[in-house]
């Protein structure tokens, strides 16, 4: 059985290859809203991120 710190790497990268597929699906099936939406989900959740390693809270 896995430990909870040998399984979390594994959900992150997973959900790391599901945002970076994203918008490569939405440009090959031609429709430029999702990827405008992917990238402003993507560019929050980096602010989202930074703004918690700048106040330390994790």
């Amino acid at each position: 059985m896995l430990s909870r710190t040998r399984r979390e790497p594994s959900v992150n990268l997973a959900l790391a290859l599901l945002l970076l597929a994203i918008p490569v699906a939405a440009s090959a099936l031609g429709e430029p809203f999702y990827v405008t939406l992917a990238t402003r989900v993507t560019i929050l959740a980096l602010a989202a991120v930074g703004l918690n390693i700048a106040l330390g809270l994790g």
